[in-house]
């Protein structure tokens, strides 16, 4: 798309992941060892000994070795240990002296420490043994083991697999997040996690990673997610714009261009507005704003639908659209893989539509002078560094410009920033008190749900340090909240959840979910918005 650009599903991932620059979390993923482990193992070039393993709760373990001595007598050790990871490390005990029953005399048998066994699992049914042990004539060595055996209806396959993604998961949030239950109760979330865990067997593999990020979503930490689609997940070729009356389609695969500027009423019989309050429950967030940003890009991923009950065949759907003019037609529209990117045609390519001014550039930061007002229009959509033109170097551009041309405002655009770092901008706003522009009257700062970490960060320093006056609708970020993301992928399936690392205190209220505007500005409406209208730029020049 050529004018008018829209961020594409495709990219709705990669939006997440600049939030504030995450790093990837340092340290191994190790497999998670659980009970479908359990079983005899051996070793297939020794044929006649062999062990029996046994995961138990609390991450202890059972194991017993059915062996021969250095004498070629038969010899049988037994231990107790515990799991760490992809090891089971048990303590081992030579037990003799028994006899066959009846003549069994318990008293008779002896044990002898024997030393440690390490059995360390590279997958479902491969593993490696060690062992050092306290009796120089065994000494210490290591040898391969395979599966002999599985206990009935406790498979070791890509439901086990999960099963460790959902455990390390687990694990890594309580470790690693500085308050992971300041929402949710810890006993609640493990209850949760159980929950997930028995139902894997039932679950189609696809919808694992939505039910993940439901399970994120519930400890109410916007930054702490499962970024979805993730690979061998699939989407509908649409894309969706917000305007007063609902969601409107601005782009569409090649056959669905007639669809461009319809109003999405129903997928599957389902409403926008029920499908709405059902994506709440899978997408992270700290207010209902960040819900309304980002449910537009989940309702076209059509595995999260199924998994929320609103669509039963993954791969085509009936969608219900609405033109302007109120008529009413339905598409069955089929899903495509998600690393098939579409042949996009945008709603703005129309001779007939015009794109309001912040859509007519995709930069992570430009401006422009709107000389009929006097006005310099600068729009920051990401927070990071363009290459080859700093943010400072264009801050001063617009300075040197500023002081050429008449300039009765300076508009800042934050409405669409999702974050990324925030002190790109520091230097801009330190020099705001000294300028000439530093007053309710000639400095606005657009703002809307979908300004968010970072972004939201500098709409705050914008409030405290200037004398801006903020204009739009309420973030989608909440000012006081967890952030500094960064991000570990599970062992298993490789899938990344970003985590917070450091709390912010903006403004000392937990109460405030979302940073208010000064000048409530409603969306623009169905025509307003096809006609090219901005009605935060209107307020503006109307204040």
């Amino acid at each position: 798309m050529k004018r008018g650009s829209i961020i594409p599903i495709a990219v709705m991932a990669l939006l997440l992941l600049a939030l504030q620059s995450p790093v990837m979390a340092q340290g191994p993923n190790p497999m998670r060892v659980g009970p479908e482990f359990s079983g005899q193992w051996y070793n297939p070039g020794q044929p006649g000994h062999g062990l029996l393993l046994e995961v138990l709760p609390g991450g202890q373990a059972f194991g017993a070795w059915f062996v021969f001595d250095d004498m070629g007598n038969p010899m049988w050790m037994v231990g107790m240990g515990r799991i760490s990871g992809s090891d089971m490390t048990l303590d081992m005990q030579a037990l003799s002296g028994g006899r066959f029953p009846p003549h069994f005399d318990a008293g008779a048998v002896q044990r002898t420490d024997w030393g440690t066994l390490v059995v360390h699992f590279d997958g479902c049914s491969s593993a490696t043994l060690s062992w050092d042990s306290r009796l120089v004539r065994f000494g210490s060595g290591s040898m391969a083991l395979r599966r002999l055996t599985s206990i009935d209806q406790l498979g070791c396959g890509q439901i086990a697999a999960w099963g460790n993604d959902l455990a390390y998961v687990a694990d890594q949030i309580r470790s690693l997040h500085p308050d992971p239950f300041h929402v949710l109760p810890e006993a609640a979330f493990d209850g949760r996690v159980e929950n997930l865990r028995q139902r894997l067997a039932g679950m189609p593999e696809e919808l694992v990673p939505v039910a993940v990020a439901e399970l994120l979503a519930s400890l109410g930490d916007a930054h702490t997610t499962l970024m979805l689609p993730v690979r061998g997940m699939r989407h509908y070729p649409l894309q969706l714009s917000r305007v007063r009356e609902g969601l409107i389609v601005t782009a569409a695969e090649t056959g669905f261009e007639d669809l461009l500027g319809r109003r999405l009423m129903a997928i599957d019989g389902v409403t926008v507005a029920d499908m709405e309050t059902s994506l709440a429950r899978v997408i992270s967030h700290e207010n209902p704003y960040w819900v309304e940003a980002m449910s537009p890009g989940y309702m076209m991923i059509p595995e999260v639908q199924v998994y929320l009950g609103h669509v039963e065949n993954p791969d085509m759907a009936r969608f219900r659209f609405q033109s302007i003019d109120g008529d009413v037609v339905a598409r069955d529209i089929p899903s495509m893989p998600f690393e098939e990117s579409p042949d996009w045609h945008g709603i703005f390519e129309r001779p007939d539509f015009t794109a309001p001014m912040y859509m007519t550039r995709d930069d992570d930061y430009w401006y422009r002078y709107m000389d009929q007002s006097h006005t310099i229009y600068l729009s920051y959509h990401r927070a990071r560094q363009m290459p080859g033109m700093s943010f400072n170097d264009m801050a001063q551009q617009i300075e040197a410009f500023s002081s050429m041309h008449p300039v009765d405002r300076v508009i800042v655009d934050l409405r669409f920033n999702h974050g990324g770092n925030s002190s790109i901008m520091e230097s801009f706003i330190e020099g705001i008190p000294n300028s000439p522009f530093n007053s309710p009257e000639r400095l606005f700062v657009l703002i809307g749900r979908d300004t968010f970490s970072s972004g939201l960060i500098n709409a705050l320093e914008l409030r405290q340090k200037t004398h801006a006056t903020l204009v739009g609708g309420p973030t989608g970020g909440k000012p006081d909240h967890f952030g500094e993301v960064r991000q570990f992928a599970m062992p298993s399936s490789g899938f990344l959840v970003t985590y917070s690392t450091r709390r912010f205190t903006m403004v000392g209220n937990d109460a405030m979910a979302s940073l208010v505007p000064d000048l409530y500005v409603n969306d623009p409406s169905w025509l307003a918005f096809l006609h090219g209208e901005d009605p935060c730029l209107e307020a503006v020049g109307a204040f």
